[in-house]
């Protein structure tokens, strides 16, 4: 996967008292990057691999109202990102697209060094884990567990970000970050004549500072 273009966002700052003041600042972040990844069946459906991320950005303030949110370091500045990591993963889901039985499991380790040519060092680790089960031929109960961690020295947008990757959906993505960070979600699913379905949810989560 290679990419490249901008993306407008605010920051509000690290932490839950900084996502709860609700002060924000409008960044762009313009850049571009390059991912990998090669998998293998391992056995019991389990799938093994490696990958690598290779990225540089500028992070700008875009024209706004006087903000009092303090600015991240390295504003204005070109920064080099480099990283190898692994992922393990399992899915037994029948379908990818409205799985009705079912597991998902998926851990990513991904680890960011000076030694590699990125700015930062720093280790990113991420499992999700999602259950499927059918209580009649329309009706679903789906689960979903994440969990997120960070070690080591990152920039801002390198801690776990909350509310991103379809979980506790209505919160602003990012508006909340910090080290860690535990999510899970409990889903109703019903499917309705002429195609249409209904869902209800609700997910309890939040973030939490760390040391290296």
């Amino acid at each position: 996967m290679y990419a490249h273009g901008n993306l407008n966002y605010d920051f509000y700052g690290v932490g839950i008292d900084a996502g709860k003041a609700g002060v924000r600042l409008p960044l762009k972040q313009t850049g571009q990057f390059f991912f990998a990844e090669i998998s293998r069946r391992v056995g019991w459906k389990f799938f093994l691999g490696t990958r690598v991320f290779m990225g540089e950005l500028t992070i700008t303030v875009r024209p706004s109202e006087a903000s009092t949110t303090p600015p991240p370091p390295d504003l204005g500045l070109r920064t080099n990102l480099r990283s190898l990591g692994f992922r393990l993963q399992r899915d037994t889901r029948a379908n990818r697209f409205y799985p009705t039985t079912g597991t998902f499991l998926d851990f990513t380790a991904d680890f960011f060094s000076q030694g590699l040519g990125s700015k930062y060092s720093f280790q990113s680790y991420k499992f999700t884990f999602n259950k499927f089960v059918s209580v009649s031929q329309k009706q679903v109960l789906a689960f979903d567990l994440g969990f997120c961690g960070t070690g080591g020295k990152p920039p801002f947008y390198g801690n776990c970000l909350y509310g991103t990757d379809n979980q506790l959906r209505g919160y602003t993505a990012g508006r909340y970050l910090d080290r860690y960070m535990l999510v899970t979600q409990l889903e109703y699913r019903l499917v309705l004549p002429k195609r249409f379905g209904l869902v209800g949810f609700g997910g309890i989560g939040g973030v939490a500072p760390g040391g290296d």
